[in-house]
């Protein structure tokens, strides 16, 4: 199926892991393995470990080459997209075009809920550096918060990713993200810096939701819980390998030449469908590049009939209305 290169990227976008990063949105929304409580990409309508066809590899290394000679400079071009990129039975043979197009470092943002196929730790291994879910070790809370396609079991994830740690010669990180009362204790922290032992990422990264969930009713943990909960993991892995993510990336520096506000309008459309923007960063988006006054710039957010306004802890946060129609 034929779709715009904004659909298949997007950005470049400011990455909390990977500095200045130009996404790779490889599947369909929102076809995943998990249906995690709290996902920013909406809820998962397509709960599949099959892997597939969505793009063909042409398409999106074409379009991916696009967006990159317009942006410019970029850390990584990333496959992160609204679903779990390894899906896509591709994966590998785009990212070794890419490697052979572009001077660019390779991540893959993943759930790891695969990586017990070989097949797929093969994709991945051709990727400069890659992330892996680890939200915790313990089947129970693993199924409250990643919510697994029925034929996942932790232990087959987690064995997965064991072996692709052993055979990866790139750089291997892990995210963990902590939700209040879910897997937020000491006998959590405790259990989890067990696996990342067996597995020993560059860096362990602790995350708190910071956009809109998909179940209103994920927050973050206290600040003392948290605190609590990295003393452990440094206490294990080294004060230097454990960082915590606990507020929202800085606002996007994307440059376009002055009055195209179509063009801003479309960045800010295709970093929406893979993850809520704040309003403000938005605006500011649209009154930097646009050459508009910031009631224009919300004016022409607010009309926008692909876009749509949400609130959490206080902040708004504008998201794409597509993510979930495909």
């Amino acid at each position: 199926m034929t779709r715009s290169c904004n659909e298949v990227v997007f950005g470049p976008v400011p990455s909390r892991r990977l500095g200045r990063s130009l996404g790779i949105n490889n599947v369909f929304a929102k076809y995943c393995t998990y249906s995690c409580i709290y996902c920013q990409a909406g809820k998962t309508t397509n709960l599949t470990i099959e892997r597939t066809t969505f793009y063909e590899p042409e398409t999106l290394v074409n379009a991916t080459i696009k967006a990159l000679n317009r942006a410019g400079s970029v850390d990584y071009v990333t496959f992160v997209p609204n679903g779990e990129p390894t899906l896509d039975v591709n994966l590998g043979t785009e990212i070794r075009m890419l490697k052979n197009a572009i001077d660019t470092k390779i991540a893959v943002i993943t759930n790891a809920s695969l990586l017990y196929r070989s097949d797929v730790r093969q994709d991945l291994g051709l990727a400069d550096l890659v992330s892996v879910k680890v939200d915790s070790s313990i089947e129970s809370v693993y199924r409250i918060l990643n919510r697994p396609h029925p034929k996942l079991s932790l232990e087959t994830v987690l064995e997965g990713i064991r072996i692709f740690s052993r055979e990866f010669p790139g750089a291997l990180i892990t995210e963990t993200m902590l939700v209040r009362g879910v897997n937020d204790t000491v006998e959590d922290a405790t259990s989890l810096l067990e696996v990342l032992r067996s597995i020993e990422p560059s860096v362990a990264y602790v995350m708190l939701p910071v956009r809109p969930p998909l179940e209103d009713w994920v927050l973050p943990p206290p600040a003392d819980t948290v605190e609590a909960f990295l003393n452990v993991l440094r206490s294990g892995l080294g004060k230097n390998r454990v960082v915590l993510l606990g507020s929202l990336e800085p606002p996007h520096d994307v440059s376009y030449p002055r009055g195209n506000l179509s063009k801003i309008l479309g960045h800010i459309r295709s970093v929406t469908r893979v993850h809520p923007l704040k309003l403000e960063y938005a605006v500011r988006l649209l009154v930097t590049n646009a050459g508009v006054t910031e009631k224009d710039a919300l004016r022409a957010l607010l009309n926008d009939p692909s876009l749509e306004v949400i609130h959490y802890m206080g902040q708004r946060f504008i998201k794409s209305r597509l993510v979930s129609q495909r």
